[in-house]
């Protein structure tokens, strides 16, 4: 099977980021194993169950750690987030800025944002949406661990009547309404933090089209629609994720009618999915992986060089992911945000990383690996044809294998040498992970890379226009010293939404930001 990433929403469109103009994610053409029209009242194992109430059980390859958006931990957390609250503005698939809980919005000068809020919004316990409330909750956010990444440029907020917000940031900052369309910058009940405090997190209060019901950690999370949402209304009645760690366990589940959808079936099983009339989605997702290599352990950029002049992306694609993804051999950035810029890489070398490596200690070539559990599609399979070609130029590494909790918290704490990761653009803008990932002292800096090129690069980025030729330069040269000049990561591939459906589930999808787009999903 080729490399191919496909979308499921009827019609085949290309797209691809233009010099100037607004983002777009590439999507070609449409695959469809089986159809998901016609008469379906035979399908076994549906969720509508007894009387009109329709319930969607969908099957996730981890549970999520955190519902309080400003503070979520890991990004299985942002899927369900997102079905909870709204933001203020939201992104369309194509990068576009849309209204959400605000309708309009304007510059008043280059640090200063004036918008105008939706009226008659409530949060599901009552409490009134109005910029009273937005107020309260981004000067909450921008103060909290993840949520200061990106809220942390606004200065000032005023709330001079209930529909009006003024936000004044501390300098120029050209993604700030990209910022503001994440789950991070989502818009909870001020009253929830006060009843709830540190346990807000899991009680979620929002306004989104689905309301928290009860959460069983590493069992189920339910949630039913909210009648009074103020945009479409949702097409189920309840939605329960529920988290299944093993992938053959997750596909058995489908099979036999527990659960509707799955995420992540093994990618050589999807062609055989057909004739059992289950419906592979495969759907864009801006996020590439790679390997990520701790800069204040292994110390010799030598040795980082051989370590990505050694591996060979596209062997990795075809014999592990299906041909599912996109080998990564000539960017970090996924590509339909890089424009037109040259390819930036380090070609893959087996002669060449032998060489950079000979005279060297055995012991200076034996590394840890952290790796995850069913967070990224096939991430062990994945490392472990990674771990046989750095053999091939000495090169011993040792998997170091964790659940996602564990996993995470150890890059957090930089308990590595070498690190399995995939950063995901929720906010389409490639300049959120240069700057949360290799600005130095970042939070998520999981390489501990210290450089005033790459610093001085990022606070260039910062008042460098969405979409502007002096923007896409400077990612093309942030690619260069991070992937190059330092080699702090080696880009392994960019990887699709990979989910199946049962037989009578139809219109489920997925955004290029890795969230569940439920708005006309039906179950049969």
């Amino acid at each position: 099977m080729k490399s191919r990433i496909f979308g499921t929403r009827g019609t085949a469109r290309s797209s691809a980021v233009a010099r100037r103009g607004a983002v777009a994610l590439l999507a070609v053409g449409a695959l469809t194993l089986s159809a998901c029209g016609g008469d379906d009242s035979s399908s076994s194992g549906g969720s509508s169950g007894g009387g009109d109430e329709i319930t969607l059980k969908i099957g996730m390859g981890t549970d999520a750690e955190s519902l309080d958006p400003p503070n979520f931990l890991i990004s299985a957390d942002l899927s369900r987030i997102d079905l909870i609250f709204d933001r203020l503005v939201k992104l369309s698939p194509d990068g576009e800025i849309q209204p959400g809980l605000a309708t309009s919005w304007e510059p008043v000068d280059d640090v200063t944002w004036t918008f105008t809020l939706r009226e008659g919004v409530t949060f599901h316990d009552g409490t009134e949406f109005n910029a009273e409330a937005a107020k309260a909750v981004l000067e909450r956010s921008q103060t909290q661990d993840q949520g200061e990444a990106f809220l942390g440029v606004i200065d000032t907020i005023e709330a001079p009547d209930a529909t009006t917000l003024t936000l004044k940031l501390s300098r120029p900052y050209a993604s700030i309404l990209n910022n503001l369309a994440v789950p991070v910058a989502a818009m909870y009940s001020p009253a929830s933090i006060e009843k709830y405090g540190d346990t807000v997190g899991q009680n979620p209060v929002g306004t989104g089209p689905f309301k928290f019901v009860e959460w069983q950690m590493n069992a189920k999370l339910v949630l039913e629609a909210n009648d009074d949402y103020w945009g479409d209304a949702p097409t189920v009645d309840r939605v329960e994720l529920i988290p299944i760690p093993e992938t053959s366990t997750r596909l058995s589940a489908l099979r036999s009618g527990e659960v509707d959808v799955i995420e992540n079936p093994n990618p050589d099983e999807v062609d055989s999915l057909e004739a059992e009339g289950i419906t592979a989605v495969i759907e864009p997702k801006a996020r590439p992986i790679f390997l990520g290599i701790n800069t204040k352990v292994v110390t010799d950029p030598q040795v980082r060089k051989a370590i990505a002049m050694a591996i060979d992306k596209e062997a990795i694609v075809e014999a592990v992911l299906e041909g599912l993804g996109t080998p990564a051999t000539d960017s970090l950035v996924t590509p339909a945000f890089r424009g037109d810029l040259d390819p930036v890489g380090i070609d893959h070398d087996v002669a060449g990383a032998k060489a950079l490596l000979a005279g060297k200690s055995p012991a200076d070539l034996t590394f840890r690996v952290v790796v995850p559990t069913e967070r990224y599609l096939r991430d062990t399979a994945a490392v472990e044809v990674i771990q046989s070609q750095l053999a091939e130029v000495g090169i011993t590494l040792n998997m170091d294998i964790r659940d996602s909790g564990a996993w995470y918290q150890a890059l957090l704490d930089r308990d590595t040498e070498l690190y399995w990761l995939g950063w995901g653009l929720n906010s389409y803008d490639p300049g959120d992970l240069f700057t949360r990932l290799f600005k130095s002292g970042a939070v998520n800096n999981m390489s501990q890379l210290e450089s005033p090129t790459v610093d001085g690069l990022i606070a260039q980025l910062e008042g460098a226009p969405i979409g502007s030729d002096q923007r896409f330069d400077l990612y093309g040269q942030l690619e260069t010293a991070i992937v190059e000049d330092e080699v702090a990561v080696v880009p392994i591939y960019h990887s699709v939404n990979l989910f199946a459906a049962r037989k009578g589930v139809t219109g489920f999808h997925t955004t290029p930001g890795e969230l569940l787009d439920l708005s006309k999903v039906k179950v049969g």
